[in-house]
């Protein structure tokens, strides 16, 4: 499980690899982009991070993906199930809004402006998905998907990969992480499955629950590494951010 952050212990020291690679999909199956519509693939110029779409000209993602990047280099790829073929569009991003608050593990979400908006009602491979309101109970079944890594090791798949793990209780993930000197904060949710797992290259993807958006894959330990779930933005917490600042977005520009 990579982020901004790939956690490594070395005998007592605690690493925090700031350059590490980004997350991905483990224990997954190929699926098909009309299973999850709202998924775009971050590129620039190839795929390093997953997203959603929040509307025709809003895309939400992982602060850490965007911190640094330029809107000029960025792109996304919306409705295709291989993130590398000429299916569905390509459109460029023309501005980025990261959280004010983020900062290390933190507040992990961002927002991108497209240049020209998605076209949502022509294809059952482009959709908008709705934000949760609340955050999903313990036990929950929830789909991941990006194209991220199958193992810590390997590369990113051509085609979509989903895979289900189930939500966290907060305090059980927040003893996990405590280990490691690491906190588990309210604006956090986590999810795991055994063998299943986000990794390498799905950074700022999905996690849905009923067909509401409950999480954004953020960071984790490893991948699918047995007493440590997946740590991802907990979309109910920060809902109100991502709403006021899509609507500045939207109507200001």
């Amino acid at each position: 499980m990579f982020a901004k952050c790939f956690i490594l212990l070395s005998a007592a020291t605690l690493l925090l690899a700031h350059n590490a690679p980004f997350r991905g999909i483990i224990g997954g199956e190929n699926i098909s982009i009309e299973d999850t519509p709202w998924q775009v693939s971050l590129q620039g110029p190839s795929h390093f991070c997953g997203g959603s779409i929040y509307s025709e000209r809003i895309i939400i993602t992982a602060a850490h993906c965007v911190n640094r990047a330029k809107a000029e280099n960025l792109k996304i790829r919306a409705g295709a199930s291989k993130h590398n073929g000429v299916d569905g569009v390509l459109v460029q991003v023309a501005k980025i809004k990261v959280h004010e608050d983020y900062e290390n593990l933190g507040s992990d979400v961002a927002l991108l402006l497209l240049s020209s908006p998605l076209d949502l009602k022509s294809s059952n491979k482009v959709k908008s998905i709705e934000l949760a309101k609340q955050s999903p109970a313990v036990g929950a079944e929830s789909l991941v998907s990006g194209w991220g890594s199958t193992s810590e090791h390997s590369g990113s798949p051509d085609v979509l990969q989903g895979a289900y793990v189930n939500i966290v209780d907060y305090n059980v993930c927040k003893k996990q992480y405590s280990v490691l000197g690491l906190e588990i904060t309210e604006d956090m949710i986590c999810a795991a499955a055994s063998g299943k797992d986000s990794c390498r290259g799905d950074s700022g993807g999905p996690l849905v629950v009923d067909q509401e958006l409950v999480g954004v894959v953020s960071w984790g330990y490893g991948c699918a590494r047995e007493h440590f779930a997946g740590v991802y933005a907990n979309v109910a917490v920060l809902r109100s951010w991502i709403v006021n600042e899509a609507a500045k977005l939207t109507y200001l520009n």
